[in-house]
């Protein structure tokens, strides 16, 4: 059985797409010429109604790219005019009363940006396939960013480190420990395109590793 969709615009189609059987013999469907008049006009108003809210919308529409390009432009052609002034005050011997003439700020100096922080509460899992999972913590200055981390790693208690990988956040996986492998440094640097921050090294020490299983995780010791 057909019944009144949600939708309003859906209604006045629903209607009208039914007012001529009803008009054909209302009594017999229980309802009087005055109830289907009364609904056929008001469906013809909505349906009008309706037209001329989407005709108002598309001119709002219209309106509102009107507007945000003849704002956009503005911006752009302000902003060469207020570099003209900066350019003009630079040369004149009072540089501050012109720029004060024009109700614009001196330039003050961006404050420095400061560098990350350190790695620490250094975890690690050692999960089936023989991968480390591994995560790690770092507190960083509020609003620092673009941070990534550099993971170096060194196989054994001595010798050279060596890159392991660039962690955008701050876990990251090792796939790639060899068996036999009794213990295993990592030094991670948070940085970003201009500074580092202090390095830190953690050293995770393994058992049987050819035995390697889930149930198992490395000991986690901070190298001095």
């Amino acid at each position: 059985m057909a019944t009144l969709p949600e939708r309003l615009s859906r209604v006045i189609w629903w209607v009208k797409v039914r007012l001529p059987a009803w008009e054909a013999d209302p009594a017999y469907i229980g309802l009087d010429e005055a109830t289907i008049a009364e609904l056929a006009a008001l469906a013809e108003q909505a349906a009008q109604d309706r037209m001329a809210y989407n005709q108002a919308k598309a001119a709002a529409l219209g309106a509102g790219l009107v507007y945000r390009t003849r704002a956009r432009t503005l911006r752009k052609k302000t902003s060469i005019a207020i570099d003209r002034v900066r350019s003009h005050a630079a040369g004149q011997a009072d540089p501050t009363g012109v720029l004060s003439a024009a109700r614009l700020r001196k330039r003050s100096r961006p404050s420095p940006t400061p560098a990350p922080g350190t790695a620490g509460s250094f975890t690690s899992v050692l999960l089936q396939p023989g991968w480390l999972d591994c995560r790690f913590t770092c507190k960083n200055d509020r609003g620092l960013r673009g941070v990534t981390y550099l993971v170096e790693r060194r196989l054994g208690p001595t010798g050279a480190f060596e890159f392991l990988t660039l962690a955008r956040g701050r876990a990251f996986a090792d796939r790639t420990i060899p068996r036999g492998t009794d213990e295993a440094t990592y030094r991670i640097t948070a940085q970003t395109s201009t500074k580092a921050g202090k390095p830190a090294d953690f050293t995770v020490r393994f058992g049987a590793v050819e035995e390697r299983s889930s149930e198992r995780q490395g000991q986690v010791t901070r190298a001095a």
